[in-house]
């Protein structure tokens, strides 16, 4: 059996990446605007379910993300390409390029 070290390098390249994704300063000015006028216990009731959700799709991704794109055809570097592409395309549209 063969033991898969994580280096600091990758722990801090994972946050950085799913923070850049996930945008939690703007998701958090979402969710506060979505649930204005609701109360307390009704924003951490939505707030709990909406994180529970998030995990369990970012998890089924993880275990099962390769079976499903090679179960239709899609090799793991077109999927990188084209998620690039639709992370960067915003980017673009900014800088006026």
């Amino acid at each position: 059996m063969t033991s898969t070290v994580i280096s600091d390098h990758s722990i801090i390249q994972f946050v950085t990446s799913m923070v850049a994704l996930l945008n939690p300063l703007a998701d958090f000015a979402l969710f506060l605007g979505l649930t204005q006028g609701r109360s307390r216990a009704e924003q951490k009731s939505i707030g709990l379910q909406a994180a529970v959700a998030i995990g369990v799709i970012m998890l089924t991704c993880l275990w099962l993300g390769r079976a499903i794109l090679s179960g239709i055809g899609i090799s793991i570097g077109a999927f990188s390409i084209a998620g690039g592409g639709a992370v960067g395309n915003p980017d673009f549209s900014r800088t006026g390029s």
